[in-house]
């Protein structure tokens, strides 16, 4: 998929690698208590990374010092709310916040380079966005279920280039496969180890899967 965001000032292996940030991001950010289900999640990081490194690292215009003084206040804020709420806010919320219009929230955030939330767009043009996918209940959509499993496929593959104990807790964590995803303590009473192990264990997975011959297999997909 990072075919279509090409000729836009990055290099494949650039976007691939912005690709794999956001897979890691995803996997890091994941909380299984809300429901959503792990593949979702990590397609919308996935696009979300490659599309803010276009934004940033392919722009060349100069803002005016006060809009960057704007920009700088509303990520501030954005910070601020994300750990208040848990979730990246949206820019009703930042707007009130700073007492300005959401026209100025989101016309900076667009001139920064970056999205603000699960209800930004996956690229401008287009209507889908984290909720959409993620709600959607359509039992007929051949091309969400086509990347969907394509990128599950390539998760599948990463995985089982880890440790067996990595592995299998990194599955059971986020849901990857038929399960639901489970707890940190329910995996510790699953393996007879404590909720701190678990979260070890987890956290060594992922870094491990950071690890760019591991990486190399999700270059299909994006």
């Amino acid at each position: 998929a990072a075919k279509q965001y090409q000729n836009r000032g990055l290099r494949l292996s650039d976007l691939i690698n912005e690709g794999n940030i956001g897979l890691v991001k995803a996997a890091k950010r994941f909380d299984e208590t809300r429901g959503f289900k792990f593949i979702s999640y990590a397609v919308w990081w996935i696009r979300q990374s490659i599309m803010q490194a276009i934004s940033q690292k392919s722009r060349v215009i100069r803002l005016p010092l006060n809009k960057i003084g704007t920009i700088s206040k509303i990520y501030k804020v954005h910070s601020a709310l994300e750990q208040k709420y848990e979730r990246p806010p949206s820019a009703e919320e930042i707007a009130s916040a700073l007492d300005i219009s959401v026209d100025k929230v989101k016309t900076s955030m667009k001139n920064s380079g970056r999205h603000l939330s699960m209800d930004a767009p996956f690229k401008e043009g287009e209507s889908s966005n984290l909720y959409n996918v993620i709600k959607s209940k359509e039992p007929n959509n051949p091309d969400k279920d086509v990347m969907r499993e394509s990128l599950l496929t390539d998760i599948d593959e990463a995985l089982k280039t880890l440790p067996d104990r990595e592995s299998d807790v990194v599955r059971l964590y986020y849901g990857i496969g038929e399960q639901n995803p489970m707890s940190l303590v329910e995996i510790g009473e699953i393996f007879d180890i404590t909720r701190e192990r678990v979260r070890q264990i987890k956290e060594k997975g992922i870094r491990l899967l950071r690890n760019k011959s591991r990486n190399k297999v999700l270059r299909a997909y994006l």
